[in-house]
């Protein structure tokens, strides 16, 4: 039920919703690990200027473990 609710809130413009999303995505966390969708729900809310998908991404695009560096 968590990814469930989560996924209707982003429908519902919810940045909130979308990083986590996007973080329990890529860590396979409550749904099976999908780490394009991930980056694509965290993407979203750090193109957005949500603060926390920023940093996440920022990390991510940092170790380059799932996301290389531009």
């Amino acid at each position: 039920k968590v990814i469930y609710y989560l996924t209707r809130a982003a429908h519902q413009n919810s940045l909130n919703a979308y990083a986590l999303l996007g973080y329990l995505y890529i860590e396979g966390e409550y749904v099976q690990r999908d780490v394009n969708n991930g980056i694509k729900y965290l993407a979203y809310a750090a193109n957005h200027n949500f603060p926390e998908a920023q940093f996440y991404l920022g990390i991510e695009l940092y170790t380059g473990k799932y996301v290389k560096q531009e």
